[in-house]
């Protein structure tokens, strides 16, 4: 794994040159917003799960469980081959 940039302190900026190590960054799950979109031709559905909500199984994964969308108006009666499912994953900071 790579370490940490290395910052180093233009001459004049402090007395002598100081090599300061940058953590890693972390990001937490509670962090990220997951946008699922679901688009039919007839249809087009938004949902956002929030990574709060979201728990991890025995094997260190998460699922993002969709209800059922029948009430939506979105259905399988004319079969997958209209759907387009996709999904985005937001920084909540930079909402």
């Amino acid at each position: 794994m790579d370490k940490s940039p290395v910052v180093t302190a233009e001459e004049g900026e402090h007395s002598g040159t100081k090599e300061v190590q940058l953590p890693n960054p972390k990001i937490s799950l509670s962090d990220l917003i997951f946008v699922i979109c679901v688009d039919t031709d007839a249809k087009k559905l938004s949902l956002v799960r929030f990574g709060d909500d979201l728990k991890f199984g025995s094997n260190g994964r998460f699922l993002i469980e969709v209800e059922d969308l029948s009430g939506s108006g979105v259905t399988k009666s004319g079969g997958m081959d209209d759907v387009t499912i996709k999904w985005r994953v937001v920084y909540k900071r930079l909402e």
